[in-house]
């Protein structure tokens, strides 16, 4: 987090006007809210922008596949909810492991919150989440309505979903996902892109 970039708080979009090594200061309004982080490990600076980070596997082993990897590809848009005292050391991580900017619309401070929350909200249908095998790890976004979509509350898969090359928001990068991809995967996760494409494709 640097300063100037723009925050999201429970009292409305704010600005962050200040840094250090534990503290952070952040305007809303007319009034400055200083928040006291916890000790977060450094962002290491050694690789460059090449380096691809070698993917973590996650609690199911569907997630390592290349069709499930193309479906949420073309449908995954990833946010986060954090406690304030936390945002420092998962912007750290999130930095280090993407080399991209953690400002985003989609990274929410949320101070009524003991600890964070990862989310995949998944723009498809129930039929699309079935056929790729996800029902059981997804709930609709709407409560007992599955046309605004689905979500997905795994910290951990969230973070293996990063290492791969997803990104906060829906602006993924393709060829870091198909790079920590077996040669044999590759086609399957053209397979699960187009599984969407070609539904849209007929409506």
């Amino acid at each position: 987090m640097n300063v100037g970039d723009t925050v999201v708080t429970k009292s409305g979009p704010g600005m962050v006007v200040s840094v250090s090594d534990d503290a952070m200061t952040i305007r809303v309004g007319d009034q400055d809210v200083t928040i006291h982080m916890a000790a977060s490990k450094p962002v290491r600076k050694s690789h460059s922008r090449n380096y691809i980070p070698k993917p973590k596997k996650v609690c199911d082993p569907i997630f390592d596949q290349g069709r499930t990897l193309g479906f949420l590809f073309a449908t995954a848009t990833l946010s986060a909810d954090i406690p304030s005292d936390k945002v420092m050391g998962i912007a750290h991580r999130y930095e280090d492991t993407t080399l991209s900017s953690w400002d985003s619309p989609y990274v929410h401070l949320v101070d009524n919150k003991w600890g964070s929350e990862m989310r995949i909200h998944v723009d498809a249908t129930a039929e699309q989440v079935e056929q790729i095998g996800l029902t059981k790890f997804m709930y609709p976004r709407k409560v007992g309505d599955a046309s605004g979509g689905f979500c997905l509350d795994s910290n951990r898969v969230w973070w293996a979903l990063v290492d791969r090359g997803f990104r906060l928001g829906c602006q993924h990068e393709r060829e870091t996902i198909l790079h920590s991809l077996h040669e044999s995967q590759r086609e399957l996760f053209d397979a699960g892109v187009a599984s969407i494409q070609d539904e849209d494709k007929v409506a």
